[in-house]
């Protein structure tokens, strides 16, 4: 579980991506996975070079697969809790346009 004030600084992080679009790069489609990732299977996994060309590793949003050449747009998406008594948590995920 992330702890608050880790929470809170990624936060800061997270911003600088909302909207951002690019390509992607390089993925791969998981169909199996530790228990922390068993709710979202199976899911993309991703390499995105944006706009800029900075280079970020990203996940697809819900179970859209992704492939080379997509156009994306970075997302806030939220991660199913674990606990069920902690914080929620959000992340950048990649969303195909």
């Amino acid at each position: 579980m992330i702890n608050p004030a880790k929470y809170w600084r990624n936060a800061k992080q997270t911003k600088l991506y909302l909207g951002r679009k690019g390509t992607v790069v390089v993925v791969t489609y998981i169909r199996s996975a530790g228990m922390d990732h068993q709710s979202s299977t199976p899911y993309s996994f991703a390499v995105v070079e944006l706009a800029d060309g900075e280079k970020v590793e990203l996940t697809g949003v819900g179970h859209e697969k992704l492939e080379v050449g997509d156009k994306i747009e970075c997302v806030l998406r939220k991660i199913p809790p674990n606990d069920g008594a902690g914080l929620i948590e959000y992340i950048i995920k990649a969303k195909k346009i």
